[in-house]
């Protein structure tokens, strides 16, 4: 999230259950290595970011179908 123009981190972190702690940060989901991958976006790497926003605001940016969902995750890797 983004406060008064300084990113902060977004995760869990349950005390009743550590294994379900969240990754922390701002996050891109790529698939560069023929795999999903979810890495930190400030880790140095300049690979394509899959993920595309669809609200903002409360805002719909952009409708999709389960249909078009489906597609989208059988497309194969982007080596």
């Amino acid at each position: 999230m983004k406060i008064s123009g300084t990113w902060r981190d977004v995760y869990k972190d349950p005390v009743t259950d550590p294994g379900k702690q969240s990754k922390r940060g701002r996050l891109i989901l790529t698939r560069e290595r023929g795999t999903w991958e979810t890495m930190n976006i400030n880790r140095g790497f300049d690979w394509a970011n899959v993920l595309k926003p669809v609200y903002r605001n409360g805002e719909l940016l952009q409708e999709i179908t389960f249909a078009e969902v489906r597609a989208n995750s059988n497309q194969p890797a982007l080596d």
